[in-house]
């Protein structure tokens, strides 16, 4: 069961990777005249979740994602990993997302959501047994990000993992790498 919820997960990232490149294949004048430019930037953050929501893992967390725009809608692929300060419960997510994305010279909004691959441990705090899982779920983003110079931005990253076993909130400080011409 877990092989195939990997190999699941493993096509549908592939597809998500593979469209844009198929989109971006275009000719780079079209008949209007204008060029065409696919947007990408990555985002690398550190930041807290919390346990008040969703009954989550209190804990830190750290996050790399890839986005790309190559016409209206915006794709995402990324791991995170959240876990407590101590010996505890842990949660990681290779997820790829979809959703929208507004900017202009100086900020970046953008909200995410997806399938995710959530893998870790759940620590039982009564008697400290632990119990490893692997499970799907849904990851939402909502990226506020303020461009301090072209290419470089910093910003707020709000998340939420969801799934049938352990889940995340929280938030991240969020350093913004960015293709802007």
């Amino acid at each position: 069961m877990k092989k195939t919820i990997f190999l699941i997960f493993y096509c549908l990232l592939v597809i998500f990777t593979l469209k844009p490149i198929t989109i971006s294949a275009q000719s780079s004048t079209p008949n209007d005249g204008s060029k065409l430019f696919r947007r990408e930037w990555a985002n690398l953050g550190l930041g807290t979740s919390t346990d008040k929501v969703f009954k989550s893992i209190e804990g830190i967390n750290i996050s790399i994602d890839y986005h790309w725009m190559p016409k209206k809608i915006t794709y995402q692929a990324g791991f995170n990993s959240t876990r407590k300060l101590n010996y505890g419960s842990s949660l990681n997510v290779l997820n790829a997302g979809i959703g929208k994305s507004v900017m202009n010279k100086t900020f970046l909004l953008c909200f995410i959501a997806g399938p995710g691959l959530m893998f870790g441990r759940n620590i039982h705090e009564e008697n400290l047994e632990e119990e490893k899982f692997m499970t799907v779920g849904l990851t939402s983003k909502f990226e506020m990000i303020f461009k301090v110079i072209k290419n470089f931005g910093i910003g707020l990253e709000l998340y939420t993992n969801v799934n049938s076993v352990q889940n995340t909130t929280g938030a991240l400080i969020a350093i913004h790498l960015n293709n802007d011409r």
